[in-house]
């Protein structure tokens, strides 16, 4: 049943004629004692424009929430508009949230002959799904059908707070001696309106609606076929290791002959972060600020003792030229210490991220095959957040375009490992993916398209043997809120788990996909710079 509302519509009106400073007759900051008008220019615009955009706020918060229309002022005598709708009939109660849920009954794993078909060498996997449920909440708002226009009320600087004033009782000092009584004054007006309103229950998908949409799901290819790949690279590529060896070892002698230089030149205590620094030294014989101090103070000397005017004129002059011929020096020598600088950064990035730290990895797979030499299985896995986007329909009103509903994707692959009680059933030789790791620059495209992960699966093979399964969990509360149909909001709730079987070689594939952090952006910007440096180095 529709019911009427008295609410301010928003709609200021500035009038700072109504603004009436005082002058303290007493001392600085008195909170009481003789006064008299100020002038309304000494009220700084500045304050005015913060007072103004604090009770836009406050107002356009209240102006939707049932309330007094008045309260009385805090220094205890009068009054003020607070901003609060207030009903101008009988308010009916607020409908009962309307709640739809759905129960997702449980599917158990039904691996028959699981014992004989394990022992066969067969890895035995299900598709399962576990209970859970969907739920729809609707919360019930109050909508405005049409207004009329009512009248204008005045808006006390008081509901704005007292920042940019220094309070003293019942003053408000904007300056020593200037003040205003924040519960009193006003330069501001706000136009009321009678509104026409009912309580409204937002529409939105049931969950009986919704569940056909959020069980089905297909595991991203370039997930898939990262994850098959992994599982075929095995715990070690063996063959790829060795082929990068002897990179490796001159790697490592050039981080050793860097290391023990630098050894000696902290001994000798000539230590530079770059050597164009050095250089510059070795050059002048000593700093570039030393020779200015040098070619001033010796051309000052000259000068004074000269007894000419031309001949002054002209040590001036040299002295000029000089000066001017070491700000060259110093600006190019400092272009190129700030280019070997950024070049030996780069150069230490690249050295740590694709030298050092694949190191750190093999060292790792190695344990690991030492760790698991027993076993006979392999297992690789990996996950994706996806959200699941749903469009609404326009005429419900969401403040949101699209339901954006939050999910989790795992894919696994296990296989089994042979030949027995072997170190060598845990390492792979694909001469394809050594192949493709040593090409130059060969990981820059992996970042684009996932090549690496296609040749690693697709030629290193699937047996029939070999399990795959891909799983949807969505475990997640949502609120989403309507245009014009104030307090009314949904809350949608999910949490179920199902998974899948699946064979890779049909869910894989080539995908281009850019998938770059902020470690490949470095590595990006890196290996920029290392290419271009010679170029930039011309055009200087």
């Amino acid at each position: 049943m529709p019911f009427t509302l008295e609410k301010n519509s928003g709609v200021y009106e500035i009038d700072t004629s109504l603004l009436q400073p005082r002058y303290s007759s007493t001392e600085d900051y008195a909170s009481d004692g003789t006064w008299s008008p100020a002038p309304a220019n000494t009220f700084p615009q500045s304050l005015k424009d913060a007072i103004l955009a604090r009770l836009k706020v406050v107002m356009d918060t209240r102006r939707n929430v049932v309330g007094p229309s008045q309260e009385p002022n805090p220094s205890g005598s009068g009054v003020h508009y607070t901003g609060y709708a207030v009903p101008l009939t009988v308010l009916p109660p607020k409908p009962e949230d309307q709640i739809s849920e759905l129960k997702i009954e449980p599917i158990r794993s039904t691996n028959s002959n699981f014992a004989a078909r394990k022992k066969a060498g067969e890895i035995v996997v299900a598709p399962y799904r576990s209970k859970g449920f969907v739920r729809v909440k609707r919360v019930a708002g109050i909508k405005d059908i049409s207004s009329t226009a009512r009248g204008s009320l005045y808006l006390m600087v008081g509901l704005a707070g007292s920042a940019g004033f220094v309070v003293s009782g019942t003053r408000w000092y904007y300056k020593p001696r200037y003040y205003i009584e924040p519960w009193t004054t006003s330069f501001v007006k706000v136009r009321t309106r009678t509104y026409t309103s009912d309580w409204v229950i937002p529409k939105f998908w049931n969950a009986s609606e919704l569940y056909p949409q959020l069980k089905e799901y297909e595991p991203p290819p370039e997930l898939v076929t990262e994850v098959w790949g992994n599982n075929n690279r095995k715990r070690l590529d063996f063959l790829t290791t060795m082929a990068e060896i002897p990179k490796t070892v001159s790697s490592m002698l050039d981080s050793l002959g860097y290391l023990a230089n630098l050894i000696v030149e902290l001994k000798r205590g000539r230590f530079y972060l770059n050597k164009s620094r050095q250089r510059q030294i070795n050059e002048l014989g000593k700093d570039v600020n030393a020779r200015r101090i040098e070619i001033i103070k010796s051309f000052d000397q000259k000068i004074s003792r000269a007894r000419k005017p031309w001949l002054k004129q002209k040590l001036r002059y040299k002295k000029q030229k000089q000066l001017a011929s070491l700000e060259r020096y110093r600006k190019r020598k400092d272009r190129q210490m700030y280019r070997e600088f950024t070049t030996q950064m780069s150069s230490l990035w690249l050295k740590f991220r694709y030298e050092v730290m694949p190191l750190v990895y093999t060292a790792e797979d190695a344990l690991d095959v030492i760790a698991s030499a027993t076993s006979d299985y392999i297992t690789s896995r990996d996950r994706v957040t996806l959200p699941m986007t749903l469009t609404p329909d326009p005429g419900w009103g969401l403040n949101q375009p699209v339901v954006e509903i939050p999910r989790e994707i795992k894919v696994m692959v296990k296989s089994r490992l042979r030949p027995e009680n072997s170190y060598s059933k845990t390492m792979s030789s694909n001469p394809f993916s050594t192949a493709w790791e040593l090409l130059t620059l060969s990981f820059v495209v992996d970042w684009f398209i996932n090549i690496g992960d296609v040749i690693a699966a697709y030629t290193g093979g699937y047996s029939d043997t070999s399990g795959a399964t891909s799983s949807l969990k969505l475990d997640s509360t949502s609120t989403y809120t309507y245009k014009g149909i104030t307090g009314a909001y949904v809350e949608l709730s999910t949490n179920f788990y199902t998974r899948n079987t699946i064979d890779p070689r049909l869910c894989g594939g080539l995908v281009i996909r850019p998938e770059l952090n902020l470690f490949r952006y470095l590595d990006a910007m890196s290996l920029t710079w290392s290419r271009s440096r010679l170029k930039i180095s011309r055009a200087n």
